[in-house]
């Protein structure tokens, strides 16, 4: 038993324990103001203790949350990349109050610039794609169109390049040809939490997104077109086909 205590403290990126000693500190704070016989002066000074072990704590968390993803620099390396994330992260929630409606990869390219110059983003993403893996899915599922969701979430995450790689994927045979890796995830998502904005809530914490990407509307609605001749395109993918004609 207490070797699977230690293994369980001691694993990982060394978060979890600060995170006991934190919680263990917290608990004797309490437990401390609410002993009223003991010792005036000596609770002063076990205030003071456990303030710094918490504040320690939190600071520690804070470090090693900051690392995670570059724990293969050397530490002089880790300790510029950690501040220089920290000033980054400073100036970036100073930055302007920005929301932009859209969706299509223009929206996520727009999304990409942006982040480089403040975290106050908040992207209202349009929801009537019906092509390709976005409208298979919302026939056979009933949910609405991730397709333009999972493009802004992957330009705001703070791993880009890895999550645009990852979520982006296409699996090219049997039933899940064509479609896209992020899609299903934001599908099963919905269907975990319960709701397509608390998928994207969850999806958006794991992967760091930076600001917040929001769904144009929760109804599940169809794109349609009138054109010159009176005729009427039903569904975003059939509007240039008919167009064509």
């Amino acid at each position: 038993m207490k070797e699977k205590i230690k293994k369980y403290v001691m694993q990982s990126s060394g978060i979890k324990r600060y995170i006991i000693i934190q919680f263990i500190s917290v608990i004797l704070f309490v437990l401390i103001n609410v002993q009223t016989y003991t010792n005036r002066t000596l609770n002063i000074y076990l205030y003071i203790i456990l303030g710094f072990v918490i504040m320690y704590c939190t600071y520690r968390i804070h470090r090693k949350t900051m690392s995670i993803g570059i724990n293969h620099l050397s530490k002089e390396e880790v300790a510029k990349e950690i501040d220089k994330r920290v000033k980054k992260d400073n100036i970036l929630k100073k930055g302007p109050k920005i929301v932009i409606i859209g969706g299509g990869s223009g929206l996520g390219n727009i999304l990409k610039g942006l982040k480089e110059h403040t975290s106050n983003i908040t992207a209202i993403v349009t929801t009537f794609d019906n092509g390709s893996s976005t409208g298979k899915l919302r026939e056979e599922f009933d949910v609405l169109a991730p397709g333009d969701i999972r493009q802004c979430i992957t330009a705001l995450s703070t791993s880009e390049s890895s999550m645009e790689r990852l979520l982006s994927y296409r699996f090219k045979d049997g039933h899940l040809d064509n479609h896209s890796l992020g899609n299903l995830f934001l599908v099963a998502m919905t269907d975990i939490m319960g709701s397509f904005p608390a998928a994207i809530k969850k999806i958006s914490d794991i992967f760091s997104v930076i600001g917040r990407v929001l769904p144009i509307t929760l109804d599940k609605m169809t794109l349609c077109a009138q054109f010159s001749d009176g005729s009427v395109a039903n569904g975003e993918d059939s509007i240039p086909k008919l167009r064509k004609r």
